[in-house]
């Protein structure tokens, strides 16, 4: 029987806990949303790195004629870079056919730990791209939650618990105790994802800044059926949906 683990904040990962399974990362607010969000729009890749310096050395070695300096810090854009964190910005007009390098304060940091494995990218926009993959896959899984600076975030645990029951859903599954909780908050709050963003603690401090609609955007399930995969550096679309 495979095993299915929660993990509620990056806090909770041991070294070497994750060896040997299928990895998935959670940041509903925003980056896993905004990374759905590019890929649709028809980005060539994204490179996710966890410091502003690092990123802007990044984009200039690439050369800036076809790469974008994306990323925030507390929300709000980084300054001289070209795209913040809101997935309303990631247009064709802006993103299509360029590399984005990206910096955020929780999902890029998590995945620029996970540099030596393959990693899916997950929010409410692409659940079922992600369950029917990993449904396909054998092997334990363990979901990722990026939280809020290290701590536990609503957001990211309900998602995950959504994942968890629909890989339930496929097979029989051996659930850990975070995987539990998360698949309890799913069924609480299934019915108003939105209404459960909004009252986060990271949705009110984003609507706060004025980016409501993007709470909006990240709510709304299978929005973008991409199934993004982080190996090598980089993110790419695996298959779409």
């Amino acid at each position: 029987m495979r095993r299915a683990s929660l993990f509620l904040s990056p806090g909770d990962v041991a070294d070497g806990i994750l060896q040997g399974h299928l990895l998935v990362a959670i940041d509903v607010l925003r980056a896993s949303t905004t990374i759905c969000q590019a890929l649709v729009a028809g980005a060539r890749d994204i490179l996710p790195v966890a410091e502003i310096e690092e990123a802007k050395r990044l984009a200039e070695s690439l050369g800036r004629e076809n790469t974008l300096l994306c990323g925030e810090r507390e929300g709000r854009i980084i300054p001289g870079f070209d795209l913040g964190n809101s997935p309303l910005e990631y247009t064709p007009e802006k993103v299509k056919d360029k590399t984005l390098v990206m910096c955020t304060t929780n999902g890029t940091a998590l995945l620029s730990r996970l540099r030596e494995a393959e990693v899916y990218v997950a929010g409410f926009v692409n659940v079922g791209a992600v369950i029917r993959r990993l449904g396909s896959l054998k092997g334990d899984v363990a979901f990722l939650c990026a939280g809020l600076l290290g701590q536990f975030s609503l957001e990211d645990a309900v998602c995950g618990g959504m994942l968890v029951a629909g890989l339930g859903g496929r097979r029989k599954v051996r659930l850990s105790d975070g995987a539990v909780a998360g698949k309890l908050l799913y069924k609480r709050f299934a019915k108003n994802l939105l209404g459960m963003l909004q009252a986060s603690h990271h949705g009110a401090y984003l609507t706060g800044l004025g980016f409501g609609q993007d709470l909006e955007f990240a709510s709304r399930t299978d929005a973008c059926p991409v199934l993004p995969v982080f190996r090598e550096g980089r993110i790419t679309i695996k298959e779409s949906c």
